[in-house]
């Protein structure tokens, strides 16, 4: 019975039941993509459904919707039959439908062939017009791979663009996320046989084993759906043309030798000739080979590159990797085969951009940088998915730094058996982060140590040297280490592995002028022109730094999801922090999906180091605790503060 509800007031019914208080219309129409009069009109079908299942809906003027619940057990078996057909009917939201119209123009794509426009709206169940409202974010999926979108007087559509452009594309949108192993996938059924996808696989590992040539599973599975492409694109006569430098540098190398014999195997079993694209394979296998090598001839070149890297962060950022020969090395290995790749536009997928980007934002920041020094000194253009890789390292790197135990100084002027119950206590508790080099009396501790010292923690008053250091690094106890002393040692050598935004320094970060409710804008182009202006006529930025946040949103997305970006500059000469928030009244497009709440950052190089926590307080409310719906239907200034607050 339920299959005669639209896709929309499945939407809305699964967001009621799932909803812990009120929702507005407005915050409905976001979630379903349509207007609140529509999610109004929806209503009157949708509150039908909740009686008879029993439920019933209950309307608040100036509140929302909510749902009162009259039989549970009705109810959670109406829910669940819901979520099944939500399952099944799929393609209802605007980026399921996006995928879906990226897959059939990317599978007409591999067979060189035109799409029918009015054939793909019928299959999606919409109208020409809406079909034509997807065209500028298809545009903008397929520019990343410098393709385009070209259609006929006839209505058809199809991509043009370099055939290695091409087939990136199809290898990463359509095939990267899945699976080649010997279970059947209705999918890769229908573009290759069972008996294609099994050989290639075969011959592929028996080169690489026969060559004792390295590869990891990513790398495995991109080979082999390269060389299924191939199959498919040369049926239509597509081939990668090479210039004859590119030819002689590949034919010098062992990945020549294993697509040789790729080739020849392909030509005997499945008795189809590719020799054509032995390069082309070749080409694929040093990237490949190179990514997990770890015996890389490292030269001078590179390793300047990576000191001048290294320079530029702690210039900026106050952090210093230069001393971590881990990372030196690690990044002198991965950029020497990055380097490669860049220069031959070869792509590699980084399945955990998102992942970084999320969970490791200032490494990511520091990635931008090391890819906008790379470009600068060996004139070539990065991607976002290289800066991922590089995110990785100085992920790993900024891990062993926080887990570098501090030095410590214990004053207690007390006995000595009191001293050492009480360093004792300390050190069973928080050992793994200090390290208590000196427990002393106050008068034997001097003014060089203490400067020396990370932290110090006193059971008697320092005046005089809470005059010369920082108050935060010096720790006050009593004697016989209680509840309370331990709650105090524990947020503050706990903190010191982090820089943290105190919350009384939050005024200093937001700032009133900066806020921007209801914002009319529709695309991203026209909100950060709106918002750096703002910013630039009030002098909390200059024109160098609004230039900055141009360039890098160019290098890559600050999209972070839930309808959420954060805009910021690659370097920052501000004098003085500033956030400026701006609240759309519609969603736009940014790149990959649609943003309504834009947090643009200044933060100067004094403040470096309060990114990570800056970037972790949005995320962790507005992004992971849902909080961008509240901000959304009640754009206020006091609010936004409160939640960066908690």
């Amino acid at each position: 019975m339920e299959d005669r509800l639209k896709g929309r007031e499945v939407k809305l019914l699964l967001a009621l039941a799932e909803a812990r208080g009120a929702l507005t219309s407005k915050l409905l129409s976001t979630y379903v993509e349509s207007s609140p009069h529509t999610v109004r009109n929806d209503m009157q079908e949708v509150r039908k459904w909740i009686q008879a299942n029993g439920a019933v809906l209950i309307v608040k003027p100036r509140v929302g919707y909510m749902l009162k619940v009259v039989n549970m057990e009705v109810w959670q078996a109406f829910v669940q039959r819901l979520r099944g057909l939500a399952r099944r009917k799929g393609r209802t939201s605007q980026k399921e439908r996006m995928k879906y119209i990226l897959t059939k123009i990317l599978l007409s794509a591999l067979h060189q062939k035109k799409l029918s426009q009015w054939d793909l709206a019928e299959e999606l169940f919409i109208g020409l017009t809406t079909l034509k409202n997807y065209w500028k974010e298809m545009e903008a999926a397929l520019g990343g791979y410098r393709l385009r979108l070209k259609a006929d007087r006839e209505g058809k559509i199809r991509i043009e663009g370099g055939e290695e452009k091409i087939r990136k594309a199809i290898a990463d949108m359509l095939f990267a996320n899945m699976e080649i192993s010997g279970r059947h996938n209705a999918f890769y059924d229908s573009v290759f046989s069972r008996r294609e996808i099994e050989c290639v696989k075969k011959i592929v590992l028996g080169s690489v084993m026969h060559y004792s040539f390295p590869l990891s599973d990513i790398a495995f599975h991109g080979i082999v759906i390269h060389i299924l492409i191939v199959l498919r694109r040369i049926e239509v006569k597509a081939t990668v043309e090479y210039s004859a430098e590119e030819i002689s540098f590949l034919h010098s190398t062992k990945s020549f030798l294993v697509a040789k014999d790729i080739v020849s195997k392909l030509r005997r079993q499945l008795h189809i000739d590719i020799g054509n694209e032995i390069f082309y394979i070749a080409q694929h296998l040093v990237a490949s080979e190179r990514i997990f090598a770890q015996d890389a001839s490292l030269d001078q070149e590179t390793r300047c590159l990576v000191a001048a890297i290294l320079q530029k962060i702690s210039v900026e950022y106050h952090v210093d990797f230069q001393q971590d020969e881990t990372l030196f090395t690690g990044l002198q290995i991965h950029l020497e085969a990055a380097l490669h790749r860049l220069r031959f536009n070869i792509g590699v997928r980084n399945e955990i951009l998102q992942v970084i980007k999320k969970d490791f934002p200032l490494a990511f920041e520091f990635a931008v940088i090391a890819s906008r020094i790379v470009e600068s000194k060996e004139s070539i253009k990065t991607n976002e998915n290289e800066i991922g890789f590089l995110a990785i390292h100085f992920g790993a790197a900024m891990e062993r730094m926080r887990l570098q135990k501090k030095s410590c100084v214990l004053i207690c002027d007390t006995s000595v058996t009191m001293s050492l119950l009480m360093k004792e206590t300390i050190v069973r508790h928080f050992g793994g982060y200090i390290e208590i080099t000196k427990m002393c009396h106050r008068y034997e501790l001097t003014e060089n140590e203490a400067e020396s010292m990370d932290l110090i923690i006193s059971t008697v008053p320092l005046p005089e040297m809470e005059a010369k250091k920082k108050q935060a690094r010096i720790i006050y106890v009593h004697p016989v280490i209680g509840d309370s002393d331990m709650r105090m040692l524990e947020k503050a050598i706990l903190g010191m592995q982090k820089a943290f935004l105190p919350n009384g320094q939050r005024e200093a970060f937001f700032h009133r002028e900066l806020f921007f409710p209801n914002m009319q804008a529709k695309s991203k182009e026209e909100v950060l022109g709106k918002i750096t202006l703002h910013m630039l006529e009030h002098g909390y930025i200059d024109e160098t730094i609004k230039k900055s946040i141009y360039e890098r949103e160019q290098m890559s997305s600050t999209e972070i999801g839930s309808l959420i970006a954060m805009p910021h500059a690659l370097e920052s000469g501000a004098s003085k922090p500033a956030i400026a928030v701006a609240v759309l009244n519609e969603p736009v497009l940014w790149s990959y999906e649609r943003v309504q709440v834009v947090f643009c950052l200044s933060i100067p190089k004094s403040n470096a180091r309060m990114w990570e926590d800056i970037f972790n307080r949005i995320y962790d409310y507005f992004v992971q605790g849902l909080g961008v719906r509240e901000l959304i239907d009640n754009p206020s200034f006091e609010l936004l503060l409160e939640r960066i607050a908690q």
